[in-house]
């Protein structure tokens, strides 16, 4: 049993990690989780992807139907409002 105890809490960590990371949902998941879509925007995959292979990370905030997608330290790499150091973001 003691050799077993090591194992055991080894998938049990895994199995949490795994799970902390989210999961794919579908659209009748998300409608009934987060409600309806009310507006949407249309942006480029491939400008996208340009900023992800250059950036560590980016940040998005998305206000009356504009979006604001910032880098490291909060500098703006696609902007349609002001930015304010208080403003919340959420990292991608």
């Amino acid at each position: 049993m003691k050799k077993l105890l090591p194992f055991i809490l080894f998938l049990i960590a895994l199995s949490i990690s795994s799970y902390a990371q989210g999961k794919i949902i579908t659209k009748t998941e998300a409608d009934e989780i987060f409600g309806p879509v009310k507006s949407k925007i249309r942006f480029s995959a491939n400008v996208l992807e340009s900023y992800l292979e250059k950036h560590e990370y980016i940040m998005f905030r998305y206000v009356k139907d504009k979006v604001n997608i910032l880098g490291v330290n909060r500098s703006p790499l696609f902007k349609q409002f002001d930015v304010k150091n208080n403003d919340v973001y959420f990292v991608f």
